[in-house]
């Protein structure tokens, strides 16, 4: 006989599976658009601002990211 404290941790486990999933994917869209704002960010910097058109895109991109 199946209890059903075993069927409730067995179910509870599947739908933390099916989160934790989701959770990673909808942090993978957040850490994407973030990235892809740095880089707009970036090119306009370094298109209107004297300050930054020695530095390359990438340093400008890094440093952006990195002020979390």
């Amino acid at each position: 006989m199946i209890s059903t404290t075993s069927v409730y941790q067995t179910t509870c486990t599947v739908c933390v599976a099916i989160r934790d999933f989701f959770v990673r994917i909808y942090d993978a869209f957040v850490e994407a658009r973030r990235l892809q704002a740095a880089m707009e960010l970036a090119q306009h910097l370094k298109s209107h601002n004297s300050d930054y058109r020695n530095m390359s895109l990438g340093d400008i991109v890094n440093s952006i990211m990195k002020d979390k």
